[in-house]
């Protein structure tokens, strides 16, 4: 059993009530002497406790200078000291600043506006040697520098998580590459990198990962967005990620060539999701004779409509269809692929129209010799 340390019942002895507020001292040195490993939860009565208690107990927390006062340095330099830092597993950067550009009056167009906690905020990552995860929040126009977030001096991180900006790599790594075991880049925002030297080749966030740890990758964009064009710019690195087996990717109709290029050159992958808008509107689809998803591939998540450009060839054993389809249509792109024979689960999601004009189950149903499992949900959305 863990002990819980209840501050109502500490405190009652002596007679405090729960609006007493405590210095940040006292309450420093209250909790340093309890151990971080057996204590489970803390109930706090002090405004002031969060503060304090959040960098020395748990094991993940938030760098947000939106979320503090004026004194985040101070704050900063408390939470990445040794004693606090070693501690933490996961940690949440935001670099939008927020606040900073609101107070001052500054525009969100410049993509490289200076702002004075952008260095500390920085120089305080690599502090944490034990992370596990981490999740960096950037502004919707900024440009990211891989090489300047410190990532190579982490050699416990596992799971790196890049919200918005547009990542930058030089076209010559001169460090190690970051190995991180997942991988997830949302908010994926227009490719606009154009502020080039001239005659510089364009990276993208692959040529900064180590291949050979990579197991898992996530991709997402922004609204009217694809992740298609940045996995343009490393396409001759694509078949060096052997062990990727895990890949969920939003893609809109018209750019899913890229994503193909780049899905078929993976031979360990075993779980595929797709989601993406505007499905119906494609400009590729491969030739019968082209090449083809690995055959170990597990489990396709994603729209009926990618089931003939994704999984012909291959042997599934699981289907989950995420957009509303009709039956017949779900049948025909089961046909054109021959993807079927080794299906044993599948999750469905029909349009109420189709659903209710659904007259022949059975030829549905006959191209799925091996089922033995099925989830059927009816929705009225379009989507």
């Amino acid at each position: 059993m863990f002990p819980v340390l209840d501050f109502k019942r500490l405190l009652w002895p002596m007679r405090v009530t729960a609006r007493t507020e405590l210095p940040n001292e006292l309450w420093f040195e209250i909790f340093k002497h309890l151990s971080r490993d057996t204590l489970r939860s803390v109930h706090g009565v002090s405004s002031l406790f969060h503060a304090i208690s959040h960098p020395l107990f748990f094991r993940d927390f938030v760098l947000d200078p939106d979320r503090h006062d004026h004194e985040f340095i101070q704050r900063l330099n408390m939470y990445s000291s040794a004693p606090i830092a070693n501690h933490v597993r996961k940690l949440c950067v935001s670099f939008r600043f927020g606040r900073w550009f609101r107070r001052d009056g500054r525009s969100f167009t410049s993509p490289n506006s200076p702002n004075p906690l952008l260095v500390p905020l920085l120089q305080a990552i690599p502090c944490f040697q034990n992370l596990r995860i981490l999740e960096c929040s950037f502004r919707f126009n900024s440009e990211i520098h891989f090489a300047n977030l410190g990532l190579q001096a982490l050699p416990s991180l596992q799971e790196l998580h890049i919200h918005g900006g547009k990542l930058y790599c030089p076209h010559n790594l001169t460090g190690s590459k970051i190995r991180v075991v997942h991988f997830f880049f949302t908010a994926i925002p227009e490719i606009i990198l154009e502020r080039r030297r001239e005659g510089e080749s364009r990276r993208s966030f692959l040529s900064i990962l180590d291949p050979e740890t990579l197991r898992s990758l996530t991709l997402s964009p922004s609204y009217d967005c694809s992740p298609a064009a940045w996995l343009a710019y490393d396409r001759d690195l694509f078949a060096t990620f052997r062990n990727l087996s895990s890949v969920n990717i939003g893609c809109d109709g018209p750019f899913l060539r890229e994503v193909h290029t780049f899905l078929v050159q993976l031979p360990a992958l075993q779980h595929l999701t797709l989601t993406g808008s505007h499905r119906r509107f494609r400009e590729f689809a491969p030739s019968p004779d082209g090449e083809t998803l690995s055959s170990g591939l597990q489990s396709y998540t994603g729209p009926c409509e990618y089931i003939p450009i994704f999984l012909r060839g291959t042997s599934c054993t699981r289907l989950a269809i995420n957009a509303c389809c009709t039956p017949d249509e779900l049948r025909d792109a089961l046909e054109d692929t021959s993807c079927t024979g080794a299906v044993r689960d599948i999750s469905l999601r029909f349009s109420l129209a189709g659903a209710c004009g659904w007259k022949s189950p059975q030829e549905l149903f006959a191209l799925l010799p091996l089922l033995i499992s099925l989830e059927l949900g009816i929705s009225d959305s379009p989507a």
